[in-house]
Order: C-alpha cells, then structure tokens, then sequence
C-alpha cells in the first residue's frame, strides 16, 4: 500500500511550472540530508482539530489465542459460530445503542432546533416522531439493523466469484470498446448502441461460456431479531399459505445439526422455461456464434441453474441463506471451531476486545487469490493485432506481440502483488474508529517511514495529504518508461515509417528530427528532477489566506477577509540536480516557444521574477493584475520544494520543523475546527460592517440577520467534529490502515 504520489507528482510537476524560470542557479554548499528516523516510536498523543489522531494500536505478530476465543465469543456474537472456513465475514453490533447515544447528544439537540426553523424540514421531524408507518419501520430497523446482524460468504464462494469478476471484466472492456468505436462514428446514442450490440455479437463466442458459469455465491445472512420472532414467522406463513408460489418453485424443510428447523424455496430453470422457449435460445445462441454444438451445450448449461434462498432461527438469529442449494448452512460445534478460531481474526479480535467494538471484517487470502489477477497487456493487445491482420505483416505482428509478451512480464514483475488474510476492527473511542490490518501489498513494499512532514499541518489547514516513498522503485519505473518508449518508437521506425507515401514520410522525418532531441531532454529533466527530491511529500489547502484586493468593493468590505492558500511540499536532497533540471525545462520551453508563430502584435512573454524573504527563495511571473498575497510560485529553501498560491504560504511553511515521528506511508486528514474558524472570522467580518458588506442594500441585509443564529449554530455543530482521517502503512509485513472520525459533544 505505498503512496508514490511524490515521484507521480514529479513530471505532472515538472511541465506545469517549467515555462517561467530556471530555479537555484547555484548549488547549495551541501545537499540538506533527509532527518533521521528516531529510535522509538512515541506514544500516541489526544487527536485534536490540528492533528490526524495517531494510528490507535499497533500491528502485533499474528498468533492464535485458542484458550481465549471462548471468552470473546460474548463480544463478538455470531462470529463465533460461523464455520471456520468461511472466506468471507462481516459483523456489526449494537447499532441502535450508538444510534441512540447520538440522538441523545447535545450535538444532536441542536441540529434539530436547527432544522425546525425550516417548515419542510420541521414537517419530516414531525413525521419521524409521530407517523405510525415510520415507527413501524423504525421498530424493524432496530429489531433486523440494531443489535448485530451478519453476511458471510461460505467455503467455495471465492470459486463462485471468479467467473463473475472474469464476465463483468470482459462486459466493461466491451462495453467501453463500444463507446469508443461509437463516438469515432459520431457518438450519438444509435451509433453508440449499434457499435455494441456489433462487439457484443462479435465476441459471443467467448462471452457467452462465461455467463454459463455464473453461479449463486454460497452466501449466509443473518439478524439478531428475536423479538420480532413471532411476526417475522406469522408474516412468512401467511405468504406460504396463500397459494400464490408459481408451480415451478420447490418448498422444503430440512435440519442443521439435529436442532435448527429451516424452510427453503428452490427454483431450476429448466422448470421454470418452456421447452420451446429452450429450443427458441438453441436457435438464436447458434446465430451468434456459429455452432449449433455450442449453442446446446450452452443453453443445457443455463438450464441446469438452480436457486436457492433458506431461513431459520438459530436461537435468538434469523439466519437466511443464498445459493445453488443449502449444502452450506452449518455451524460452528463450539467457539474453538469457529471464524473467530481464525489465526488473523483471533489475534485483532483479542487486540480490541476491551473497546467494545461495533464491527469486524474478515477477507481470506484465497478470497484474495481468487479475485486478483496480474496486468495483462499481452492479451488484449493481441486482440487489436487481430484487426490490422493483412495491414502489417505476419512476422511484423508476431514481432509485436512477442515484444509485449516480454514487456508485460517485467510490468508484473516490477508491480507483482502479495495477497494475505485482511481483518478490520471498528469501535467507538473519542468517535468512530477502524483499524485494517493485511490484504494485497506490494510484494517490493518496504517498512513504512517516520511522515515528517506530518508537522506542516497547523491549526488553519483543512485538508493535508502527507506521504512519503522509500520503496526504492522509482528507478525501475523509470527504466520500465524509457524501455517501452522505446519499444514504441522502434515499432514506428521498423513498421509504421515504412506504410508510409513519400510525402508522409519526408514531413514525419522533419518532426522526428525536431520532436525526438525535445522529448529525450524533457525525460533527461524529469529523471534529474527524481534525484533532486527527497521521499517526503505534502499536499496542503489552508484557510488563512490574505483577501486580495476586489476592483470597486468599499476597502472596509472585505478588509481582514481570509481566502484558501494551497501548497505542494516536497524536500529537497540534490539542490545541484534541480539546478540542473530547471535549466533543461527552461531550455525546452524556449525552444517550445520559438517554433509557434509570433504575429507583430502578440503580447511579450513575461520574463521569471525571482525575491527573497529571508532565506526563501521566491520565483514567480507577475500576474497582469495585483492580486496582494495571491501568486502563483515556485519557493526553495534550504531544505524544501513548495510550489504555492500564496508566498507568505510558503515561507510559514519553510520555516516550519520537519520532525513528525508516526511511521506510515500516508495519511489523509481533514480539519474540521479550520472550518469553522474560518466561518467564524467570515460571520464577524459581515457583522462588523453589514452596510459595506453587503453594499448597502437592506433586504440582504435583513435576511443576513435573520439567518445570523442559524449559521452561528452550524458553526458550531461543524466544530464539534475534530478531524476525520486516513492513515495508510505497513507494519511487519502487512498493510495497516486506520480510520477515524473524532467528535466532542457540546457543552
């Protein structure tokens, strides 16, 4: 789970800002060294609104607590009795207590005065709490939703989910081939579906077998709602009773270990379709691909489907179930034989036992192998050889191919992915938490790395993306680019010049001789770029930005106003490789411009602007018009890279430490309090000078005034809500992600 996004960032990076200037002529004395990872971890501090909470627990070493999973069985209910070979569960809990702990909250309280100011919504609160109907639906979701309730896909349903991933895979890419060959025709909506029902009948032959395998997951589900036992079975006798079930739908009765009664209702196709409708599908599936053999075998196929839905009660669980058949409806014979017996599970279930949790999830490794598949190019590349046949030759194709089958195994080799048993565990702690642990990871992933940069985010940032990459790949990538450019470009010199006419080949020669020195120095550039920055990345959006002046607002207006600022952070490890690299954009913009024509009247093209404020560099073009604080820029300093809205931005941030200690490869944070802040700070602007505000004119005036109780109590409602986070890493081998979403009641 590593976040490359620095090294991505680098030639998105790269082109948007080469065009104005040449950064850092000069090296610096010495390349400022990266920090130093500590020693120890430290302990997690209080989440605040400035802050993304630290990661809640740490990972531990997988192992099998035996003697302790019939002591989490009363926390983890129905876990511990689903089989243990299940490949696939999730159990949630106690719903409706933390429904209720929310409506039972100041932060609730207020929300609703809010909303009965306005009719229409004043009218739904009324209705919630009185109409006879909503009660009634809200007493079944609390009896099916509110104390736990389950899903889980039993042994053999990975099996059963291949061929649905395989069909919806191939249906997307056709349907996609479709869109594209629509909108090359015209993309109106009848070319579009002309174009598919085309593809689709082109490939029946192979789309087809597919559906013929679809197949039922074995799948259980299940609900604590014992007090609505009576009315759920009264409802369902009532049905059976009735005589309306079609005389093609099989009812039955059968028993899970001597105890637990079950009902079902199955249904065959073959029952369920006339045999001249059978015959009919023969006929058409022989039209579409060919082969009145196929078509039976196919059809014969489809009619052997068969479905099945059971339910029954397991004590104090309604327990329902889904598949081809009811083979899977069993149980665990004690907690020791159960999912929560898992290693994985029983070791994260054990590590949050005392939060009292309110869900956990489990994904196996061989869900995970089923369902994942390696990057193919070779294939579907063949596919498209398929329509230049008698354009290119034989041996050219064979060649191509050949070349993308050899290409497309260091692709999967480079991004090869390990799969491992995911589990995540969510709870209520300060507000809603989850912790992930395992699942797909890159099999070249690395330790994650001290986020230093986690420390830039101050109290007036509302949105921060901190990450870092030490996996070391980037090398690779690059040399993966450069390899298939080249294959590329080889194609086009050995195949492609050669189909072209005389006059074709002449103008392709000239562009060659121009665009190929261009694009090898634009790459030269782009790796030089690589080198100069460190592994440490943030992307901010701030909320204290300086109003700039508006053209013919009062001054008093807006004076003191605060706008959003944006930076990209990145550090800086080779100043004299950045020198370098800017001089080389530099270079190719100048000769980008040379070659558009300039008529006598275009306007100059600005030349770079470089100031300093203190020891940070600032290079920028003035803008046509002044904009104050607003700029769009490049900033260096001794140690980081910013590219800014703002240069006052720019320098806070350089001259903010770089020492954030939690180990991850990113985390995604939102600062709720700067919201709020900076609503506040908008709400006194306006109040402090309404007339200037808002130009004078009463009955905006009037409303605002109106509406002035109504915005300070959202304000505050915002308030309550400290941050909301993502945190992504990995610990001893595995991915590790936690989520939190942190409120505070009001006082």
């Amino acid at each position: 789970m590593k976040l490359n996004l620095n090294k991505a960032l680098i030639p998105v990076t790269a082109l948007a800002v080469s065009w104005s200037f040449v950064a850092c002529e000069k090296p610096a004395d010495k390349p400022a060294e990266p920090p130093k990872a500590p020693a120890t971890e430290q302990p997690a501090k209080a989440a605040d609104a400035t802050k993304p909470a630290e990661t809640p627990v740490k990972a531990v070493a997988v192992v099998t607590p035996a003697a302790n999973v019939a002591n989490l069985a009363a926390t983890y209910g129905f876990a511990a009795r689903l089989p243990k070979d299940v490949e696939m569960f999730s159990d949630t809990y106690r719903l409706h207590e933390l429904w209720t702990s929310v409506a039972k909250s100041k932060w609730a309280a207020t929300l609703v005065d809010l909303l009965k100011k306005e009719p229409e919504a004043n009218q739904m609160l009324e209705r919630w709490n009185t109409d006879p109907g909503v009660q009634k639906g809200k007493e079944m979701a609390e009896a099916f939703l509110g104390n736990e309730f389950f899903t889980a896909g039993t042994a053999g349903a990975s099996a059963k989910l291949g061929p649905w991933v395989e069909f919806a895979q191939q249906f997307v890419e056709l349907y996609y081939q479709a869109a594209i060959t629509g909108g090359m025709l015209g993309g109106n909506p009848a070319d579009t579906q002309k174009a598919m029902m085309r593809m689709f009948k082109d490939n029946a032959d192979e789309l087809l077998p597919k559906v013929a395998k679809l197949e039922i997951p074995p799948v259980l589900m299940g609900f604590k709602a014992g007090k609505v036992r009576a009315e759920f079975d009264a409802f369902i006798k009532q049905g059976l009773d009735s005589g309306n079930l079609p005389p093609f739908v099989e009812s039955s009765t059968f028993k899970v270990a001597d105890k637990y009664s079950f009902q079902s209702l199955g249904v065959t196709v073959r029952k369920a379709v006339p045999s001249s409708a059978e015959e009919g599908m023969v006929v058409q599936l022989k039209e579409l691909i060919g082969d009145e053999a196929k078509a039976k075998s196919l059809v014969a196929a489809l009619m052997a489907k068969r479905f099945e839905v059971s339910w029954g009660w397991v004590d104090e669980y309604l327990v329902i179930s889904l598949g081809s058949d009811h083979a899977h409806v069993k149980f665990a014979s004690s907690e020791a034989d159960s999912a929560l017996s898992i290693p994985e599970v029983a070791a994260r279930a054990a590590m949050f036992a005392g939060k009292k949790p309110i869900g956990i999830e489990y994904y196996s490794k061989a869900l995970f192998d089923q369902l994942s598949h390696p990057m193919e190019l070779a294939g579907p590349f063949a596919k498209i050889t398929e329509s230049i046949k008698g354009i290119v030759s034989p041996a050219a194709l064979a060649s191509m191919n050949s070349d993308v089958k050899r290409f497309e195994g260091k692709v999967q080799a480079l991004f090869k992915m390990v799969n491992s048993s995911q589990v995540s565990v969510s709870y209520v702690d300060g507000g809603l938490r989850a912790d992930l642990f395992g699942g797909p990871h890159s099999a070249n992933a690395k330790p994650s790395q001290p986020l230093v940069f986690s420390t830039l985010a101050t109290p007036t940032t509302v949105m921060s993306l901190i990450a870092n990459d030490s996996s070391g790949e980037s090398a690779k990538t690059n040399e993966l680019i450069e390899e298939g450019a080249a294959m590329l470009f080889g194609w086009y010199k050995t195949h492609g010049a050669a189909m072209m006419p005389p006059d074709g080949k002449q103008s392709a020669a000239t562009m060659e001789a121009i665009a190929v020195p261009m694009v090898k120095d634009l790459w030269k550039s782009i790796n030089l770029l690589g080198t100069a920055f460190g592994d440490n990345l943030a992307m901010l959006v701030d909320l204290n930005g300086a109003m700039p002046p508006v053209p013919g607002a009062p001054k008093t207006a807006l004076e003191g106003g605060k706008i959003p600022r944006a930076a990209l952070v990145m550090d800086i490890k080779n100043r004299a490789a950045l020198s370098e690299a800017w001089k080389g954009f530099d270079k190719l913009v100048k000769q980008g411009i040379a070659l558009i024509p300039q008529g006598a009247d275009a306007p100059p093209i600005p030349e770079p602007q470089m100031r300093k404020d203190g020891d940070v560099e600032i290079h920028y073009v003035e803008l046509p018009v002044k904009m104050g604080d607003l700029l769009p820029h490049i900033a260096i300093s001794k140690d980081k890279w910013i590219m800014s809205t703002s240069p006052t931005y720019s320098v806070e941030l350089a001259k903010l430490p770089t020492t954030g200690t939690a180990k991850a490869d990113g985390e995604m944070t939102m600062g709720f309090g700067a919201i709020a802040n900076f609503a506040d700070h908008w709400l006194k602007l306006a109040s402090s000078n309404p007339s200037d505000f808002f130009a004078g004119k009463a009955d905006e005036i009037e409303m605002f005034n109106k509406a002035k109780p109504m915005i300070e109590a959202g304000i505050k409602l915002v308030r309550a809500i400290k941050s909301m986070s993502i945190q992504m890493g990995e610990e001893g081998g595995q991915n590790h992600m936690s989520m939190s979403l942190l409120v505070e009641d009001l006082k």
